[in-house]
């Protein structure tokens, strides 16, 4: 065929043996010519066909064209005709006729030039340029299309075209084996520079993202933050200030979880509050709360705590742990010591021990702390 490259290529399938009759041309295989055992897994006995190709080996003619185009020309005269590679070149060089884009057409040209074509592809890689590679094993081929060859094909020209986006980045970077630098041809002109530095190519080790999209991803859920933030107390300044809804207002602030606890211990007379609109209420320094009362193990409730130390203890029961309340009070056996002197004489604080506290057979008990405390008393 004139104006093309023209490319013969011969595929031998030597010793291998196909599973399956194949009907693809190139791949070509009918001669059943044994039957082999195998271990199918349902027992002894089972046998596969070992079949061979028809051809020692099967020929490939690839016919190729190339032409250039010029976008910028008009829609009938923008492509040069189709033809070889050598012939394409020289015919699209006439559809620039500007001497600084022919420069960079022919260094284009250069590029392609010298990037691998499908012969390149089938020459250098051989076997392994076969889609069917992925299907053999052990010298067995497995199951192949009608239209394998076409596969094939396809796959070799995606490996070219891969090749022709790596030489870009060659020819921008220039080789990465020192000993082929003293090789290397700088870029002759202002164009062939341009062209160098404004290569942009993806790379997997660097990440490219919009800075706008950035920005405004930050402004806007900074502003979303900011605004949580400040909207209620504005809200409820002006509420206060105007006297809007007071008691939406209140409700509001008294169902905060720090609020309604403060609700709980107040309704017992416990603590001098103060805040009680805020976020967090406060009580007086020192102020004693409410404990939990767990006497009753299915309904805990609060208790104000009396005027006697309470004590919990924890302990050991036959069927488990138990808890055992401990209140002091004073007001039931108080100690009291007399003593003869003067306002001058000396006053010592004297100590006294409490009493032992008994164990009964009950889960939960209520003991009396006979004296617990300081008593000051005169000496003599």
């Amino acid at each position: 065929m004139p104006d093309a490259d023209v490319t013969l290529t011969f595929l031998s399938p030597n010793w291998i043996l196909f599973a399956e009759e194949v009907d693809d041309p190139l791949y070509s295989a009918h001669r059943h010519i044994a039957k082999l055992g195998a271990d199918t897994g349902e027992g002894s006995g089972a046998t596969i066909d070992a079949i061979m190709a028809d051809e020692p080996a099967s020929p490939l003619v690839c016919i190729a064209q190339q032409q250039y185009c010029n976008p910028n020309l008009d829609a009938g005269a923008r492509c040069a005709p189709m033809a070889s590679s050598l012939d394409s070149f020289r015919l699209g060089e006439a559809l620039w006729p500007d001497e600084q884009q022919k420069r960079i057409y022919r260094w284009l040209w250069l590029l392609v030039d010298s990037s691998a074509d499908i012969a390149a592809v089938q020459g250098t890689l051989s076997a392994s340029s076969l889609l069917s590679r992925f299907r053999k094993q052990s010298g067995f081929q497995g199951p192949l299309a009608a239209d394998q060859w076409q596969q094939d094909l396809e796959y070799q020209h995606n490996v070219s075209l891969s090749n022709l986006q790596s030489m870009a980045v060659l020819f921008a970077n220039g080789p990465s084996d020192p000993d082929v630098l003293r090789y290397r041809q700088p870029p002759r002109n202002a164009q062939e520079r341009r062209l160098c530095r404004s290569q942009k190519v993806f790379s997997r080790a660097y990440l490219n993202f919009s800075i706008l999209g950035l920005s405004l991803t930050l402004a806007i859920g900074s502003a979303i933050i900011v605004l949580s933030y400040v909207l209620e107390p504005v809200v409820s300044y002006f509420q206060r200030r105007r006297n809007l809804d007071p008691y939406a207002r209140l409700e509001w602030a008294s169902n905060e979880t720090l609020q309604l606890q403060r609700l709980a211990h107040e309704e017992l007379g416990v603590g001098s509050w103060r805040r009680c609109l805020e976020a967090v209420p406060t009580t007086g320094r020192g102020e004693m709360l409410a404990v939990l009362d767990v006497g009753d193990l299915e309904h805990p409730r609060l208790r104000a705590v009396g005027p006697g130390l309470e004590v919990v203890i924890a302990m050991e029961s036959d069927e488990g742990r138990s808890l055992v309340n401990r209140e002091d009070e004073k007001e039931d056996d108080e100690v009291a010591v007399e003593g003869i002197g003067t306002e001058d004489e000396d006053i010592i604080p004297l100590e006294i021990d409490e009493r032992r506290v008994h164990k009964t057979n009950s889960s939960y008990r209520h003991h009396q702390l006979d004296a617990v405390g300081e008593s000051w008393v005169s000496l003599l």
